[in-house]
């Protein structure tokens, strides 16, 4: 084993070919599975992306947020280009009939089971179900949005919503945002869950055609067809040319997501709505994924198809990458750092090849400058700013334009649109009639006149 450098600082190791002395040492080892959803009831297309849900909260049937006692993860959310998001709970539905964790499968002669396979499952193959599905509506015509990926607003290990929790029901808000469907009334009884208020059910979704989607997962009552239903996107917009490929959280700010996809990225804030406050200009290099830096609030890294990483230094320079580092041949499919100590951070890439590349990273790009935090928070929120300033001015130049087209014509002495009052609408149409009934008698079709209806 040898380690190289060069004139970045970055390091790669390599591990020759060698026997080994144990002949089993390199065989893979095979983790079967437990349990299979019902076909069903599934995703009808590839899952694209698939999280936990934080130990401290879960949601129910409805998509409140509520706590969980047991502090351990029981909910996955799962996305797919079917159009849906899907939330699974692992819990058995009805009964204390759970399987006992950890316990040994048996054969049905009583044998102990060869394969090794855990029964604590049990309960949920084959006939497992989503207790939630998000469908991703559009605002228009011309189908759904196709997810690829997704971010909620909540961290695990971050249980500050636990202190301003409600005891039991739901709030009032909600109640009334769904249209009367949940009820906000005192609890039932002591051992009625807590209602996390604090939890934000919107979260951000990356869709297969480039666009970022804003949506709530809690379903509400449509006020056309009174159906209870997933409610349409907030917002969306088209900012990528490709798939979206990345979906993350700065692990400094939680409201700032950085987001990959087809030839750009883009960064965002969760309380902007018009837009992203950053957004790269186009790469003539497809871009394959992004991860942010988990020691410096500044830095990301942007993995490309031509095997190279370019280093992103907010506080550096935003209009090109700091560094670019070329690590392999094929096309790079994804990256991921990680701190293994406070003087050695690296950096995993995996290729198009299948093959795994370990990289150490410098001490710059590890160590925060004296009030790193800070100095990006004043950026972001300066972005946040001009993001402000520039939709003003769009509305600006909109009132201006249509004042222009305004004036144009009445130069050339084209008559401006005019609402009509209630009597000058009544007025024209008495006239009409009038002029319908001479006509019909000046044919023969009458013969005297018919009288005006009374308004």
């Amino acid at each position: 084993m040898y380690t190289c450098s060069n004139k970045t600082g970055w390091s790669q190791t390599f591990v020759p070919d060698c026997v080994p002395e144990d002949p089993n040492a390199l065989k893979t080892q095979i983790v079967r599975y437990c349990a299979v959803s019902s076909i069903e009831n599934s995703h009808h297309a590839p899952i694209t992306d698939i999280m936990w849900l934080p130990d401290h909260v879960e949601i129910n049937r409805m998509g409140v947020p509520q706590e969980n006692k047991g502090f351990e993860s029981c909910q996955i959310f799962t996305c797919a280009t079917d159009n849906c998001i899907l939330v699974w709970d692992t819990r058995p539905t009805k009964g204390p009939q759970q399987q006992q964790q950890g316990a040994k499968p048996k054969d049905k002669d009583g044998t102990k089971n060869p394969i090794g396979v855990p029964d604590t499952f049990k309960h949920l193959d084959l006939t497992w179900k989503p207790m939630l599905k998000v469908h991703l509506h559009k605002s228009e015509p011309g189908g759904d949005h196709a997810p690829t990926k997704f971010s909620i607003a909540e961290k695990q290990g971050d249980r500050g919503a636990l202190s301003k929790a409600t005891d039991g029901g739901v709030p009032d808000k909600e109640a009334s945002v769904t249209g009367g469907y949940f009820h906000s009334g005192k609890p039932e009884s002591g051992r009625e869950k807590r209602t996390l208020q604090t939890v934000k059910t919107h979260f951000f979704v990356g869709t297969e055609d480039g666009e970022v989607v804003y949506v709530d997962w809690m379903p509400q009552k449509d006020q056309d067809t009174g159906k209870i239903q997933t409610p349409k996107p907030d917002f969306y917009h088209t900012m990528h040319d490709g798939p979206i490929m990345t979906v993350q959280r700065s692990p400094f700010f939680m409201d700032i997501l950085l987001v990959v996809g087809g030839w750009n990225f883009t960064i965002w804030k969760e309380a902007v709505v018009s837009g992203p406050i950053l957004q790269s200009a186009p790469n003539p290099i497809c871009m394959t994924s992004g991860f942010w830096s988990p020691s410096r609030p500044g830095v990301f890294y942007i993995s490309k198809v031509d095997g190279s990483v370019d280093v992103w230094d907010l506080l550096d320079k935003t209009h090109e990458p700091s560094i670019t580092q070329s690590v392999s041949p094929s096309a790079i499919t994804k990256i991921y750092p990680h701190a293994v100590s406070h003087k050695q951070h690296l950096l995993a890439v995996g290729d198009s090849s299948g093959t795994l590349h370990i990289l150490e990273i410098p001490w710059s790009l590890r160590l925060p400058a004296p009030n790193e935090v800070t100095g990006v928070a004043n950026y972001f929120e300066r972005e946040v700013k001009r993001r402000g300033f520039v939709v003003q001015r769009w509305d600006f130049r909109e009132h201006e334009k249509r004042e222009l087209e305004a004036e144009a014509k009445k130069k050339a002495g084209i008559a401006p649109n005019v609402l009509l009052t209630d009597e000058e609408i009544e007025y024209r149409l008495k006239l009409e009639y009038q002029a319908e009934g001479n006509f019909l008698r000046e044919l023969g079709i009458t013969k005297e006149e018919e009288p005006l209806p009374q308004t």
